[in-house]
């Protein structure tokens, strides 16, 4: 039996419908986020380390289509319960490579 891919459909689906409604359509899980840390020594202006500062460096480019960036898993970590400290700090063991992306179109 041939697996049907329920999520990528759903994705494709709402691309088509929010086509003359959004600028950007971000394809990500509930479970999954975008971190942005602060370097050090480095002070970002207001607003520019953010989603929408990465997203909207691309806005006025008529040949990008879509931005995507790596997707990194993480475990538990040997942890039975959520990190006190929050998950950035928290989780630290992850796979060594990437396995998926996740796309804003």
């Amino acid at each position: 039996m041939a697996w049907i891919k329920a999520q990528e459909a759903g994705f494709s689906h709402c691309a088509l419908r929010a086509k003359y409604e959004c600028k950007w359509v971000g394809f990500f899980n509930v479970d999954e986020f975008f971190y942005f840390p602060h370097y050090s020594g480095q002070t970002p202006l207001p607003g520019q380390n953010s989603l929408r500062a990465m997203v909207s460096n691309y806005t006025d480019l008529p040949t990008i289509v879509e931005v995507r960036t790596m997707c990194h898993s993480f475990g538990p970590s040997g942890l039975t319960e959520p990190p006190k400290q929050g998950v950035t700090v928290g989780y630290t063991c992850r796979l060594q490579a990437t396995e998926r992306h996740k796309s804003f179109v």
